[in-house]
C-alpha cells in the first residue's frame, strides 16, 4: 500500500482522489475554500 497526497483538491486534484479512491492506496486530499466545504460535506465520489 502507498500513501497519496493530493495537494490542490480542485477539478484535477479532485479527478485524481476519485480514480485512486478503489485501489490498495492510502490517499489524503488537501484542500481549501469551497472545494475543501464539498468534500467535507459530500466525501469524494465519482458522481
Amino acid at each position: 500500500m502507498k500513501k497519496i497526497c493530493i495537494f490542490g483538491a480542485g477539478a484535477i486534484g479532485g479527478y485524481l482522489a476519485c480514480s485512486l479512491k478503489n485501489t490498495n492506496n492510502k490517499i489524503s486530499i488537501v484542500a481549501r475554500g469551497q472545494h475543501k466545504e464539498i468534500i467535507e460535506k459530500k466525501g469524494v465520489n465519482s458522481n
